[in-house]
């Protein structure tokens, strides 16, 4: 994961396409969100294309998103990893419940280290 600039963030396809994927098919499909857009920042809807156009991508090229699909992602991570748990998350989603973790502070510090409020 790499940033060049503060509004688009770098994924490798190879660490990240599965997880995208699987996190989104589990809020979508895999249990119900309440409150579904409060929670993670944007309808079903979006939830969907966003992740179909992450799969969209060609599988070696990288997939960039901008600040608020990581907010988005970011976000269904977190509901992700709480619902399930350690074993149920890797089950459900192919990859380890610590990874998941790394994943949200790798979001949180690019979503952090470019807020609005440090830019000025």
């Amino acid at each position: 994961m790499k940033w060049s600039d503060i509004e688009r963030l770098e994924l490798d396809p190879d660490e990240w396409d599965l997880l995208f994927w699987n996190v989104a098919n589990e809020v979508i499909n895999g249990f119900k969100v309440n409150d579904f857009e409060k929670a993670i920042g944007a309808s079903e809807q979006q939830v969907k294309t966003i992740a179909n156009h992450m799969r969209a991508m060609p599988k070696n090229s990288p997939i960039i998103i901008d600040r608020n699909q990581a907010l988005i992602f970011r976000n269904a991570l977190a509901i992700v990893l709480k619902e399930l748990g350690i074993d149920e998350f890797h089950t459900r989603t192919g990859c380890d419940f610590e990874l998941g973790r790394q994943r949200i502070q790798q979001m949180d510090q690019f979503l952090g280290e470019n807020s609005p409020e440090e830019r000025t």
